[in-house]
């Protein structure tokens, strides 16, 4: 048997989590839903932490938002924790350990130090 998370926002900005499982030597796969929430934040990317729930946005013209996932009763919330305006238009996030990578169409990539991520800089 095999299993594994996925995490996922469609075109809608419905989030979901959920588990995939294989049976039988993968001749059978089960989709289990986890939870699922509408992410009311306009994103072209995000850089999920899965460890922490903790959420790196690439917000268009609004820059970087941080966001803590939150789950209660199947449902997802999304708390903005930071957040880091930029100039021009973020298309992509990528976090490597503190620092926030960003990919503008307008600037090139842009780095922000997270490491406290209430007031990233």
């Amino acid at each position: 048997d095999t299993s594994f998370q996925f995490y996922w926002l469609n075109q809608d900005k419905e989030y979901y989590t959920g588990e995939i499982r294989s049976f039988s030597g993968g001749e059978i796969w089960m989709l289990s839903g986890q939870a699922t929430g509408h992410f009311d934040y306009n994103i072209a990317d995000f850089d999920e932490h899965y460890d922490t729930g903790t959420i790196y946005c690439a917000s268009f013209q609004l820059g970087l938002k941080i966001v803590e996932k939150q789950i209660s009763n199947y449902v997802v919330d999304f708390p903005l924790t930071g957040t880091v305006g930029t100039t021009g238009q973020t298309l992509t996030v990528k976090v490597v350990d503190n620092i926030a990578y960003l990919g503008n169409r307008e600037e090139g990539i842009q780095v922000l130090d997270i490491s406290d991520i209430d007031n990233p800089i």
